[in-house]
């Protein structure tokens, strides 16, 4: 999930299409989502299945800093049983 924090949204509908994002970005119109400490952009969350978050990324990441922290979580957390 991307979040945007332009106040004009007629933008990020071409910036998504620009840039191929294929994951939903909610726009928020300035204000970042409650719950969510922005210290800076970029932020990036890693967040489990159960929606809680686990860890934070303040700035520009690597593709294998991603894959390696999301390959850590899956492996430690089976996924839940659906009732």
């Amino acid at each position: 999930l991307g979040v945007s924090l332009d106040e004009e949204t007629s933008e990020v509908g071409p910036f998504v299409e620009k840039h191929a994002l294929n994951y939903p970005v909610l726009v928020s119109q300035g204000h970042p989502p409650a719950g969510y400490r922005l210290p800076g952009i970029p932020t990036a969350f890693l967040v489990s299945r159960e929606g809680e978050i686990k860890r934070r990324y303040f700035g520009p990441q690597t593709y294998e800093t991603f894959a390696r922290d999301l390959d850590a979580l899956l492996a430690a957390e089976p996924p839940s049983m659906l009732k």
